[in-house]
């Protein structure tokens, strides 16, 4: 069953349930139109919100609304096999968007934006509006890479808070700095089957007492590549070549 399941198209379905539902206008035009499904169809029907995926059967297309009946509900199986912490620095304008979409599609399991000294947060931030972005473009990009789940994002924190909360964390911690002559490449492949926690600062960096606070607290400074980059450019940077030593 697995094997037949993994060959089938695969749609994301919001509020997927056992028995009979209609779809969404999305969800039906994604199967119906973009992919031709015929009624009496099966195809794969996974919701990231509740991290849930079934055997589907398209029973009904009238319109621009289609019905599906469910069957075998299970926990989804494209779910990150690792835990992956992204601690992310606040970034004015919509950078922490962009940040949000690379950690779903590249598989990061907890997304923490923190407040540093170089953050720009303000005091008049609506953090519950954020938040509510936030998760809806992981929702969005989990559906669009075919991911079973969506990150946990947590924001806006203190980043002492941040490292207090990963004392009893037992994978590799890192911290990217260019001013470490420690590669990344080289600590990816000497622990690429741990669990992982990834420090990215704001513009400007990390000052000296920050560093020092990461460095009391278990984070190895790495160094990616040698040029210095933009926080959202070594976000997506860092997480490729995570995902590349960690491929099967």
């Amino acid at each position: 069953m697995s094997d037949t399941v993994e060959k089938l198209l695969r749609v994301p379905v919001a509020g997927l349930r056992l028995g009979s539902q209609k779809l969404d206008r999305d969800a039906s035009h994604y199967l119906t139109h973009v992919h031709r499904t015929v009624v009496g169809a099966q195809f794969s029907a996974f919701d990231v919100e509740s991290a849930t995926e079934g055997v589907a059967t398209l029973i009904g297309s009238e319109g621009a609304c289609a019905t599906i009946s469910v069957e075998n509900l299970r926990e989804s199986s494209r779910v990150p096999r690792q835990r992956l912490i992204l601690i992310q620095a606040f970034g004015k304008g919509s950078r922490i968007d962009g940040i949000v979409r690379d950690a779903t599609v590249l598989d990061v399991t907890d997304v923490w934006i923190v407040s540093t000294v170089r953050s720009a947060v303000t005091g008049s931030l609506d953090t519950p509006g954020r938040m509510q972005r936030w998760a809806k473009i992981a929702v969005e990009a989990a559906r669009q890479c075919e991911r079973g789940n969506i990150p946990k994002i947590e924001g806006i924190i203190e980043l002492r808070s941040a490292f207090e909360s990963l004392k009893s964390f037992g994978g590799s911690k890192w911290l990217l700095s260019p001013l470490t002559s420690r590669r990344f490449s080289d600590a990816l492949a000497a622990r690429a089957c741990m669990d992982k926690a990834l420090v990215i600062g704001p513009e400007g960096g990390f000052d000296a007492d920050e560093c020092r606070m990461a460095e009391a607290e278990g984070f190895e400074a790495v160094r990616l590549g040698s040029r210095v980059l933009r926080s959202e450019t070594a976000v997506t940077a860092a997480l490729g070549a995570i995902a590349a030593f960690s491929e099967p």
